[in-house]
């Protein structure tokens, strides 16, 4: 992988980013607790150099105590206090005791840079030459003299110096961890991308099996192969549904268009008056209509399919739509010899197109009172569930459908061997699944005992008896 390809992408940018705001933002909290740590530093010298100088100006004032100059010569002779050094002059400003380096000073808090280094002091200890300031304090004695004390600041020049260094090393550590980060960051990312976009190669060149990888995170990568997954299962579907719907148009219109063709042909041959071929003529027409009705259908269903109709949904009395449709199919079953019953709950409402459910629903009685034989029931009905939902079924006591088949009957132009004798195409069930779809309805096709049930459950939004 290219590193100028990684270093575009926006994970590896992000990170950069963030890593000039993290080393700044730890720069300027360095600088600010640098700050505070020095001046603590300061104030905790400034409180030793004064309680240093009042212990010796106690001990001095105490009638049995030792001398000021003798208290001086201690301490510089004790290592566990030669942090501090001293200076007592007499009222002329001569050295009495202490140290000479820190001559010329004035009475109150001060500060004098001193070369250290070589044997000093009375322990003939060695140090590195080095200038060190010398944080200082002078009080006047009460003969007039000057009593100075000083503190070494190396403690804090050496927690600045600490903390510059902590800063300097700590901002090159973030940006190079957020760099590193960005980078492995940024390869994870262009490698997952590669994947996906291999498989959206594959697809391109036909294999629409193919589906977009997931690795199991949860990530957003994962809810875009999720999501993209199920648009391409959903174009598989309709080119499927495409390519089946061209190959039934192809097998089934071929058998009427040649039945019309050799009536004609038949009229043409035989027909020896007007009256004969007028007959002909309706007969073709008869069968055009036929045709024309089925392509209708299938346009319909295409329709549907892609989800014309979800703009007309409105509040639809379901259980008026139904008992409405009994009635209007009330008398052609009584005509064939069946009975057409209801059982349906009265005022609930549903959300969807009215037109078409009444479109499906009246397939379904049709296919029923179709199929059924004389003397059977058909029952149109709607149940109210505990769980608020409402089952809308139309079911029968005929012949039913063989489980084995009822897969196969919602297909385009699928029909049943004994079925073939009766008129229709074999699209009511397709259309009711094209309904049923588009309004996300489940749907299934049950064992009536004897016979088929077929039902649509709906999830009710309303009561039109109560409003």
């Amino acid at each position: 992988m290219s590193p100028v390809r990684l270093f575009r992408t926006a994970t590896v940018r992000l990170a950069v980013g963030f890593s000039v705001v993290f080393a700044t933002g730890g720069l300027v909290l360095l600088i600010a607790f640098s700050w505070m740590v020095s001046t603590f530093v300061q104030h905790t010298a400034a409180d030793a150099l004064r309680t240093e100088m009042a212990v010796l100006q106690a001990e001095a004032a105490r009638p049995n105590g030792d001398s000021l100059a003798r208290q001086i010569r201690e301490r510089e002779q004790t290592p566990a206090v030669d942090a501090f050094l001293y200076r007592m002059e007499d009222v002329s400003g001569r050295l009495v005791e202490g140290d000479a380096r820190l001559a010329g000073l004035r009475p109150g808090p001060g500060t004098v840079d001193l070369v250290e280094g070589g044997l000093h002091g009375a322990h003939g200890r060695e140090h590195e030459r080095e200038t060190v300031k010398i944080r200082t304090l002078g009080e006047r004695l009460p003969d007039g003299g000057l009593l100075i004390i000083g503190h070494n600041d190396r403690a804090a020049e050496e927690v600045r110096e600490w903390m510059w260094k902590a800063a300097l090393w700590g901002g090159v550590g973030v940006v190079l961890l957020a760099l590193a980060g960005g980078a492995v960051a940024g390869w994870v990312f262009l490698q997952r991308l590669e994947r996906l976009n291999a498989a959206a190669a594959r697809i391109m060149d036909g294999r629409l099996d193919e589906r977009m990888p997931q690795v199991g995170l949860g990530d957003e990568f994962d809810r875009l192969s999720v999501n993209l997954n199920a648009m391409l299962d959903r174009i598989q579907a309709l080119m499927e549904g495409f390519r089946q719907v061209s190959s039934d148009v192809a097998h089934d219109l071929r058998t009427p268009l040649a039945r019309l063709r050799q009536k004609l042909e038949q009229a043409r041959q035989t027909a020896t008056s007007t009256t004969d071929y007028e007959a002909a003529v309706d007969a073709a027409m008869a069968e055009m209509d036929q045709l024309l009705a089925t392509f209708g259908a299938v346009l319909r269903i295409s329709q549907i399919e892609a989800g014309d109709g979800r703009d007309h949904f409105g509040d639809v009395d379901l259980s008026a739509v139904l008992e409405r449709l009994r009635q209007a199919y009330e008398p052609a079953a009584e005509d064939s010899g069946r009975a057409l019953l209801g059982e349906i709950a009265p005022g609930l409402v549903v959300r969807g197109d009215g037109d078409l459910l009444v479109q499906a629903f009246a397939n379904l009685v049709e296919n029923a009172l179709k199929h059924a034989p004389p003397g059977s029931k058909v029952t149109v009905g709607l149940r109210r569930g505990e769980d608020g939902a409402a089952t809308a079924f139309v079911a029968d006591d005929g012949p039913g459908v063989p489980e084995e088949e009822r897969e196969r009957v919602v297909r385009r132009f699928y029909r049943l061997d004994r079925s073939r004798s009766t008129p229709g195409a074999g699209l009511g069930l397709s259309l009711v699944a094209a309904v049923a779809g588009l309004h996300g309805l489940a749907w299934r096709l049950t064992d009536n005992h004897p016979g088929l049930r077929v039902e649509l459950v709906f999830s009710v939004i309303g009561d039109a008896a109560r409003g």
